[in-house]
């Protein structure tokens, strides 16, 4: 079996970059065969009760990267999102739209649709859920800007995706009106008005913390409505009022004409796509999650309707309801336990990787997250949502969750930066 495996050395480590070594053994590719291995794997990690107090350590190592929603007050002072409102770092330098060099009159446009200028001292927070699938953005628009004008991949403005349903709190609105400045529970940014419904507080608590709900565990999901159908994400949560012997009576936000919450009851059939309920949190599951992202294609900051690397363990731990920071290197901050292997040598990291549990995370130089799976024969090997990787000096396109190695040849150790072994029992995060 080894020898169908593609061993190559990795020569340069960047943010979204794979290693060398891309499994294409069918074997290796399967959830099955890493789950196999692991005679504890279906041992519960953590009850709920556990995982409730692992996401309130979350947020409070985090407090600027994860947001206690329910905890908001009814007015907030500004200062708490005016850094992230008026971040207009991706319009620095040169960058592209639809292949064509931006102008500044367009960067002052778009800055001046953000109209912090009117922003108050204090602001009353509004409540809304989200009604489809909709990107948040770090500047009030859905035009895509790039840094080469061959770039159709990495979006500048792309800060990840909401699912249908997701609670948001909502500060400001764009000068136009279109866009509003949300804050979801690991990010801030601007999602489009037609894309948002507004309600009570009440209402709004009924999606933030659901009863019953009906957990999207296939990387998507395709509900029936109206003739049309709304698009759901692995880990977005469907509130759910009943069963019926086939199915459930599900509840479904949508957005009227003056752009209130409405909630229709719909009936959906079992399928293989929904999980009444978080799933329990095991070894065995991370890997099955993991896997159900293979070969899909890889999207920055949640693009493509598929995940990035940090995207792919964002959504995976969700699954099992861990609430984490969007980013990879705050999901390499978070809580939990760790160890930094910076400085070790490349024996010691083997060393090291040999006690790491299988479902753990790895994060090189806080920018790129891989999983990891186990090793065979001495070599470690991992999952990740994989751009692309440099062999001799030259980048090859992958663009997909992969399976590769994790062989770190002698000359890199120079150049190869920390990374972050997360463990507790099994866990993955650092404390």
């Amino acid at each position: 079996m080894l020898k169908q495996l593609l061993l190559t050395a990795l020569t340069v480590l960047l943010c979204n970059t794979a290693l060398a070594g891309v499994v294409t053994n069918p074997l290796y590719t399967k959830a099955d065969f890493w789950t196999s291995r692991l005679p504890k794997g279906e041992e519960v990690i953590m009850t709920p009760a556990q995982i409730k107090l692992f996401n309130q350590k979350v947020n409070q190592v985090l407090p600027a990267k994860t947001f206690d929603l329910a905890a908001l007050p009814a007015r907030v002072d500004s200062s708490v999102f005016k850094k992230n409102l008026t971040d207009y770092s991706a319009l620095n330098g040169t960058v592209y739209k639809g292949g064509v060099k931006v102008e500044q009159d367009y960067k002052d446009r778009l800055i001046d649709q953000v109209n912090a200028g009117q922003l108050p001292e204090q602001v009353e927070v509004r409540y809304a859920v989200v009604t489809k699938h909709s990107n948040l953005r770090s500047l009030p628009t859905e035009d895509g800007l790039f840094d080469n004008p061959e770039d159709t991949c990495y979006d500048d403005l792309q800060n990840t995706t909401l699912e249908v349903g997701e609670p948001v709190a909502v500060f400001a609105a764009s000068k136009d009106g279109d866009f509003y400045f949300v804050e979801m529970h690991n990010y801030q940014g601007w999602i489009a008005r037609e894309n948002l419904a507004f309600c009570t507080r009440e209402q709004w608590l009924k999606y933030l913390e659901p009863e019953r709900f009906l957990m999207v565990i296939d990387p998507d999901y395709n509900l029936p409505l109206s003739g049309r159908t709304l698009y759901y994400q692995m880990s977005a949560r469907i509130p759910y009022q009943s069963q019926t012997p086939t199915g459930y009576v599900v509840t479904v936000p949508t957005r009227t004409g003056q752009g209130d919450l409405k909630n229709i009851s719909v009936s959906v059939p079992k399928a293989k796509a929904l999980h009444e309920g978080y799933l329990p949190y095991t070894q065995n599951n991370i890997i099955r999650q993991a896997f159900k992202y293979y070969g899909h294609v890889y999207g920055w900051g949640g693009l493509r309707c598929s995940v990035d690397c940090s995207g792919l363990s964002y959504d995976l731990f969700r699954t099992m309801g861990l609430y984490l920071p969007r980013n990879a290197g705050d999901q390499a901050l978070t809580a939990g336990l760790g160890t930094n292997v910076q400085g070790f040598t490349r024996q010691q990291r083997l060393a090291a990787l040999a006690t790491l549990e299988p479902g753990s995370t790895i994060h090189l130089r806080r920018s790129h997250m891989m999983l990891y799976l186990g090793q065979v024969n001495g070599i470690p090997y991992i999952i990740h949502s994989s751009g692309g990787y440099y062999k001799d000096g030259k980048r090859i396109e992958v663009q997909k969750v992969i399976v590769s190695d994790l062989e770190l040849e002698k000359k890199m150790q120079d150049n190869f930066y920390p990374f972050l072994m997360l463990s507790d029992k099994y866990m993955t995060f650092k404390l």
